[in-house]
């Protein structure tokens, strides 16, 4: 099955209903889901880092928001190799780079 870019995660959910009587597949898509939201969360910290560190005061503040800001790296570089990964294609038959295009794609078009 591919992920048609332009759908959403809605959409995902939808075309694997077929599958929803499995315990398995139910698990593997909330293993996909979940990963879909790691990132759209990360890149949401990464966007507001800017607007978070200046506002904040040196020190122990602006120290742990650099934290989180590599904290937030690691999980964006970390799903977005999931969505590469052979694991991705065991659990699924989407297309993993399509699916986090996807991702990508409908984060771009909020801004």
């Amino acid at each position: 099955m591919r992920f048609d870019e332009r759908n959403t995660t809605s959409d995902l959910v939808k075309q694997t209903q077929h599958l929803a009587n499995s315990p398995y597949r139910r698990l593997a898509s909330a293993i996909i889901l979940q990963a879909a939201s790691d990132w759209r969360a990360s890149r949401k910290y990464m966007l507001a880092f800017p607007r978070l560190f200046l506002g904040s005061s040196p020190g122990k503040q602006r120290n742990n928001y650099l934290e989180q800001l590599g904290r937030a790296k690691m999980m964006m570089w970390e799903t977005e190799q999931f969505f590469k990964s052979e694991w991705f294609m065991l659990l699924t038959n989407l297309d993993g780079k399509g699916v986090l295009r996807a991702v990508k794609e409908r984060e771009r078009s909020k801004e």
